[in-house]
């Protein structure tokens, strides 16, 4: 490398100054990021793809009880917007209220899980609501 400074920029700035060969340490490459390396869906249901691999996929699904009694369950099955090409790493569940108590009165579990889809349960604790109320499972799976 020829004596000064090599400065390697992006459209929002420098980004890396070199200015001798150890400043590339272990023979990394530097490769520009653009657009199309973080492909996003950025709907309800949605995903977002990471240059690295990486997929984190989210959304929401109402579900409806059917019953007020304490220990009765419903459940929703949740297709993914698209399938993990190779393995799906975790799915995690939340509730999200209706102005109502319905969604803190649950357990949620990930009862079963694919590359392509999820099986969430919600088992309701109390029976203090009426039945026939709906509230939000909201879900987040990350895979690649």
């Amino acid at each position: 490398m020829a004596s000064g400074k090599l400065n390697l920029y992006s459209n929002s700035g420098k980004i890396l100054t070199i200015s001798t060969p150890d400043d590339l340490v272990n023979d990394k490459t530097i490769v520009p990021l653009g657009k199309s390396d973080f492909i996003a869906n950025k709907s309800t249901n949605g995903y977002q793809k990471l240059p690295s691999g990486l997929i984190i996929q989210w959304g929401k699904v109402q579900i409806k009880n059917s019953s007020s009694d304490a220990d009765s369950t419903v459940s929703a099955n949740v297709t993914f917007p698209i399938s993990f090409p190779n393995t799906l790493l975790n799915v995690f569940v939340s509730s999200q209220e209706n102005g109502h108590m319905e969604a803190s009165e649950h357990v949620l579990t990930v009862v079963s899980a694919s590359s392509s889809a999820a099986k969430l349960l919600a088992e309701r604790l109390t029976g203090t609501n009426d039945d026939n109320e709906n509230f939000y499972l909201n879900w987040l799976a990350i895979g690649y």
